[in-house]
């Protein structure tokens, strides 16, 4: 029975692994979402929930009138969405995108 020989890694390449790895895992966030990221409210608007799953990006943000706004990136590929038509459910939130509905709680 024969063994492979173990792949061998440079320094570098084991540092850069694990800062994307944690970069995927612990994205910066501030008070206005994720930074550098679509997920986020505009400097008029204020984040009042901020999530992430392991396929999205999410921050439902409220503008100076009361009305809440679901910004949200797929991780798979940066597409992002911006939806108005958001409400206050008992859980959390809900947005709607034709048929489709986010609910974030």
């Amino acid at each position: 029975m024969s063994h492979a020989e173990p792949a061998s890694l440079s320094i570098v390449e084991v540092q850069r692994a694990v800062a994307e790895e944690l970069d995927r895992l612990a994205p910066v966030i501030d008070e206005l979402g994720f930074v550098d990221s679509e997920a986020r409210c505009t400097d008029d608007e204020q984040a009042v929930a901020i999530a992430r799953t392991e396929t999205a990006a999410v921050v439902i943000c409220r503008d100076a009138q009361g009305d809440y706004v679901y910004q949200g990136v797929r991780l798979s590929d940066g597409a992002s969405l911006r939806l108005d038509d958001v409400r206050t459910i008992p859980a959390g939130f809900e947005a709607r995108n034709g048929a489709t509905t986010y609910r974030l709680s």
